[in-house]
């Protein structure tokens, strides 16, 4: 007698159903042949995160990861939140209020989902520590800030070219000095008959006065007042 050469060993197939925490059923996934995949889905609120595949008789691990959140929350008196998309589940997104009103609490994500409620924007109670509407800022390109809580700052954007001096802070009561100047003079001066080089004059601030070196046998008359940008009348 001989032995048979059909006989042979090949790998097991998995014939146990695959366990994948927060997944959907996964019976139909029995039998696999090993080196196969088994399409799997999660339950809501969860993304299937790897591949189910079987090797030799033994399921590997991919997981069901809680879903980020793929849309902005919205609540009365909130500004734009597009900022929030992705956020993922368990973290929370700062709230954004419109101006003179505060958060009563921040969006939080789950499972895809923003948490909504007990989120609104709400008129803070103004106490002696905080600050009321600021004054106009000359240059300013918004309107400053309304209420401002003590400590916090107030954010004032000059006009384009204006360069801010010093922050906006509310500190008991007030807000300190802030202020938005005009350009400095950085293009050359009109020219002068008679009168020696003007490019001394590039960088001063606005409302300086340039003063004008003549040439011998003449003396200046006038002044020469720059104002963001230099005047081309000549002076007499």
């Amino acid at each position: 007698w001989r032995y048979s050469t059909g006989a042979r060993c090949i790998p097991a197939p998995c014939l146990v159903v695959p366990v994948v925490r927060h997944a959907a059923s996964l019976e139909a996934c029995v039998p696999t042949p090993s080196g196969d995949e088994c399409n799997f889905d999660c339950e809501d609120g969860y993304e299937p995160v790897g591949v189910l595949s079987c090797y030799q008789g033994v399921w590997n691990q991919p997981t069901c990861h809680p879903r980020r959140c793929g849309s902005a929350p919205s609540a009365a008196d909130v500004e734009d939140m597009r900022s929030c998309i992705g956020t993922p589940s368990g973290a929370i997104c700062k709230t954004k209020c419109s101006s003179g009103r505060r958060p009563t609490a921040n969006f939080v994500c789950q499972n895809g989902r923003f948490i909504t409620e007990g989120v609104t924007c709400s008129l803070p109670m103004i106490n002696s520590e905080d600050c009321d509407s600021m004054p106009p800022v000359l240059g300013a390109k918004t309107s400053p800030c309304g209420f401002t809580a003590s400590g916090d700052i107030c954010k004032v954007e000059c006009d384009d070219g204006w360069a801010l001096e010093g922050v906006a802070e509310c500190m008991s009561g007030s807000y300190s000095r802030v202020a938005c100047h005009p350009p400095r003079c950085d293009g050359s001066a009109a020219p002068i008959s008679h009168a020696q080089d003007m490019s001394v004059c590039r960088g001063l601030e606005n409302d300086a006065t340039c003063p004008v070196l003549c040439d011998a046998g003449y003396l200046p008359a006038g002044e020469r007042r720059p104002r963001t940008a230099f005047s081309r009348d000549p002076i007499p």
